[in-house]
């Protein structure tokens, strides 16, 4: 039995949508190639021009009337292509790992904050791991507040919980200003521990992994929180 190639032979080199309006006719010319794919006609327009034909125009183009078709049915479909999680992974790395900062003057003094909101950062990361998984906003949004701090300009890197103007960190900075414990996790861990600000700044939210680091003096300061 004969197998005919869809692809091929729906395949097309120009397509054009002409909007006729009174004597005045509009042309837009659809992109049939993105990167290396190419489109083709959908199921759904070949169905229609099996329903309702089409007109021969100058030998080379072909007139097909659309309107009797779905305005929401595709009209062109492009070739499948492998998706690369390892690229949305660096992707979605990139987008946590770097950030920028900018100056606000506030008064008669200038403030350091983040170049957005978390409410920024919470749709950047929903709108690119969503191109092709399913995933819950509210995960991501666990994610975001992980980024967050209370006020970059006094170099309080507490989560910004309930915080007026809080700021949105990238994944150094929140490994470089918080606790030493929650480097553990880091691959550059060793840089960290013999780093002496990890030591003489105090003005560091505690981590949970702290227990491993200096277990005497987090059960020390936990008792005597709750004398």
């Amino acid at each position: 039995m004969l197998s005919l190639n869809i692809t091929k032979i729906s395949r097309l080199s120009k397509i054009y949508l002409l909007y006729k309006d009174g004597n005045k006719v509009e042309e837009i010319e659809l992109p049939l190639k993105v990167g290396n794919r190419w489109a083709r006609l959908s199921l759904y327009m070949l169905s229609h021009i099996m329903k309702y034909g089409y007109e021969v125009f100058d030998e080379d183009y072909y007139i097909i009337d659309l309107s009797n078709f779905n305005p929401k049915s595709p009209i062109l479909k492009y070739d499948e292509v492998e998706f690369d999680y390892s690229a949305l992974g660096k992707e979605f790395k990139k987008l946590l790992k770097t950030r920028k900062y900018k100056y606000v003057k506030v008064g008669n003094t200038k403030k350091i904050r983040s170049e957005f909101t978390v409410d920024v950062l919470v749709q950047r990361m929903f709108d690119l791991v969503n191109k092709k998984l399913g995933i819950n906003i509210a995960l991501l949004e666990v994610i975001a507040y992980a980024f967050t701090a209370q006020n970059l300009s006094e170099l309080n890197y507490d989560l910004g919980r309930n915080a007026a103007t809080h700021d949105v960190i990238g994944f150094k900075e929140a490994i470089n200003f918080r606790s030493i414990g929650g480097s553990y996790g880091w691959d550059d861990l060793l840089r960290k521990v013999l780093d002496p600000m990890s030591y003489l700044e105090d003005n560091k939210p505690d981590h949970p992994m702290d227990v491993r680091f200096a277990p005497r003096e987090v059960v020390d300061k936990y008792l005597k929180n709750q004398q």
